[in-house]
């Protein structure tokens, strides 16, 4: 069973044979994992991250907690599950720790190390283009028929140019795959050594995946760092709290706010009155974003006009979002306006708030 969450490109999978399972890379809200464990009368046996996720808080120790089940290490070892045989194979390169795990020969679940029709980006770690050559090597020498199930699909930024397809096999990967078509070892890592942008979180909950202690507990926020306004940008335009970043509900907030803000700043969510506030703090959780508080109806506060910059428009899909500061004072432009509204307005809060 395959679950997707399209916000942040991730796949994880539950496993099962003889009522024993295995959950592959869960996220940090683990309610539909314990619902369909439930429901299908499974016992979880195992709980495997590839690798210590960038993107998103882990559910392992969740569900560790709720079924006390046995995570495994990152290392080369087999396991029963039910009638199956669950083979772990070391395939660094997107980080140093990463693993895949090759079910009864038939299925090959690659985590971030090999998506469908590229890999996962190696620039997180010093040495990761010439450990992802090895890694390509020992799975091209995997049987051509084994179904591949990747851990992204596109909306991630983990790799550069995702599919949105997360299922394929280790023939199509060495047909189409163009990583599996370079076998010179220079001329791999020049072809995979390109470096992306990410957000500022994406340094942090590696450690935080591996110790849950170092993020900071849940718990009531009085005050905020940030007012972000979830409502459309028009709405936003005629009438903002001074002072507030605009994101709309159905914009990438958890990955659009990380570009901006660390994840230990306290946010205040504010929106329509009927907005589904629930909905965004847990989608916040899920990069990190632990202090939440809801705000309620912009209604419930003064406002005035947001007047856009006339200035110097600037194409953001151009420059990295990391490095926003640097373009103070000018417009912005993105294929949706979402990250062009929410650049605009942050940069404008933060020389209100220190003003």
């Amino acid at each position: 069973m395959s679950f997707i969450d399209k916000e942040i490109g991730s796949v994880s999978y539950i496993v099962h044979s003889n009522s024993e399972a295995i959950i592959i890379d869960p996220l940090r809200i683990v309610d539909e994992y314990v619902e369909y464990l439930k429901k299908n009368n499974l016992k979880l046996k195992y709980i495997l991250l590839t690798h210590l996720h960038a993107d998103f808080v882990a559910g392992h120790r969740e569900l560790k907690e709720i079924f006390n089940a046995e995570i495994l290490p990152f290392r080369e070892a087999e396991y029963k599950l039910g009638e199956y045989r669950l083979k772990i194979i070391s395939t660094p390169g997107h980080t140093e720790e990463s693993v895949s795990c090759l079910v009864d020969e038939r299925f090959l679940f690659t985590g971030d190390f090999l998506l469908v029709g590229n890999i996962g980006r190696v620039d997180f770690i010093k040495n990761g283009a010439e450990l992802a050559y090895e890694s390509a090597k020992k799975i091209k020498s995997l049987d051509d028929d084994i179904v591949v199930l990747a851990g992204h699909v596109k909306g991630s930024f983990c790799s550069g140019g995702l599919s949105a397809e997360f299922i394929s096999s280790i023939g199509i990967e060495k047909k189409k795959n163009r990583v599996f078509s370079i076998d010179n070892k220079d001329e791999f890592i020049k072809a995979i050594s390109k470096r992306y942008d990410k957000p500022s979180f994406a340094s942090r909950l590696p450690q935080i995946n591996k110790n849950p202690k170092l993020i900071k507990d849940l718990g009531e926020v009085e005050r905020v760092d940030y007012i972000v306004d979830i409502r459309e940008i028009e709405d936003f335009e005629k009438a903002h709290i001074k002072g507030s970043i605009n994101i709309p509900q159905k914009a990438n907030i958890p990955f659009i706010l990380g570009y901006l803000v660390d994840i230990d700043k306290k946010v205040g969510i504010i929106g329509y009155e009927d907005s589904n506030f629930e909905e965004v703090r847990k989608r916040l959780l899920k990069v990190g974003f632990n202090k939440v508080k809801i705000l309620g109806s912009v209604e419930n506060f003064d406002t005035e006009p947001f007047i856009r910059e006339k200035k110097k428009i600037i194409d953001l899909d151009k420059i990295r979002l990391s490095e926003i500061k640097k373009y103070r004072g000018f417009g912005f432009k993105c294929k949706n306006g979402y990250r062009a509204i929410a650049v605009e307005s942050f940069l404008r809060s933060s020389n209100e708030n220190n003003s």
